[in-house]
């Protein structure tokens, strides 16, 4: 009788011991399940926060080629009465004319250009031509080298002061500047 007692026992306590098996089972797939969606809302986040970056970087790019294009065309500004001092067409004419960069090109063959012309006339005139490149993005980097290479060419031009002029070159850390001669 005392093994018919121990086996009841035994099989009491292994039903009890299943039942909590069962619960703990249970538990651990309502965890897995709510792991899972967990997982699924992160991967959504991620998702989020990588179109929120193609935003900010196209922001970015485009800020970037907003400041390019207006450092081309003031460079190309600055060029202008330089490059055109021989040029008795435009030399009548002080004013500069209208500035406008393009790109073209099509598959990895670009060109950026400045083209010049006056409203009245309806036409465009090449003034500054980059080298080809692989993207309309580097395009417009080689043209801002182009600008900035002929500003260093005529950079005798560029800051010849007359003789009557009464500006000192003075020297600054990292340049100089120009300014009136201290008395």
């Amino acid at each position: 009788m005392a093994s018919s007692i121990e086996l009841s026992l035994l099989l009491n306590n292994l039903a009890a011991a299943t039942a909590i098996m069962e619960t703990f089972t249970k538990s651990l797939q309502a965890k897995d399940s709510q792991m899972e969606e967990l997982i699924k809302a992160n991967q959504a986040k991620d998702v989020q926060i990588e179109a929120l970056t193609k935003v900010i970087q196209a922001k970015e790019n485009k800020a970037d080629f907003t400041a390019m294009r207006e450092q081309i065309l003031a460079n190309a500004l600055v060029l202008w009465p330089m490059a055109r001092v021989s040029d008795t067409h435009y030399m009548h004419d002080s004013t500069p004319p209208d500035f406008h960069m393009v790109v073209h090109g099509k598959d990895s063959s670009f060109q950026a250009v400045v083209v010049h012309g006056r409203p009245m006339r309806g036409t465009k005139h090449p003034f500054i031509e980059g080298n080809s490149a692989k993207s309309p993005e580097e395009a417009m980097r080689v043209l801002l080298v182009a600008t900035m290479s002929l500003l260093d060419y005529f950079s005798e031009l560029f800051i010849m002061l007359d003789e009557d002029d009464e500006d000192e070159c003075k020297t600054t850390e990292g340049g100089q500047w120009y300014g009136p001669e201290e008395a």
